[in-house]
């Protein structure tokens, strides 16, 4: 099914259309904040709007090893980082319209994704600024 614009633009309704709205949606931080602040802190207004913070979607990586190298591409749907003064935690939000009982796995992946994403990059900066300090 489909829906004809004046403008002659045609949005689909259908599973990718519905993710779409729904990212946007838990984009805005006023939305997140008050669905954690309802399901994880039992109403109580924990996690305010202005301590959130956008973060990259993109938590794909490359996995090596001697004789190993693969590149894994992974996103999350909404991905938020919780700023209270030196602490913070990272927030993320998957959109699902049924139960999916694989998604603690694919939430552990993504978690193990990001950080292998994270080790990669310090090696890398740590290489460049050994070559710097050490010509």
């Amino acid at each position: 099914m489909s829906v004809q614009l004046k403008n002659k633009h045609t949005i689909k309704s259908g599973h990718r259309h519905k993710d779409v709205i729904f990212k946007n949606f838990w984009q805005v931080n006023e939305h997140f904040a008050d669905l954690f602040n309802a399901v994880m802190f039992d109403g109580r207004q924990l996690l305010k709007p202005e301590q959130l913070t956008e973060m990259d979607t993109d938590v794909s990586a490359t996995i090596k090893s001697r004789d190993y190298n693969e590149s894994i591409t992974r996103n999350r749907d909404v991905v938020k980082k919780m700023s209270d003064g030196i602490e913070f935690n990272i927030l993320g939000l998957e959109i699902q319209d049924k139960t999916h009982y694989a998604m603690p796995l694919r939430t552990m992946t993504y978690d193990a994704l990001s950080y292998i994403k994270e080790y990669n990059n310090i090696k890398m900066n740590t290489r460049l600024i050994r070559n710097i300090l050490i010509p």
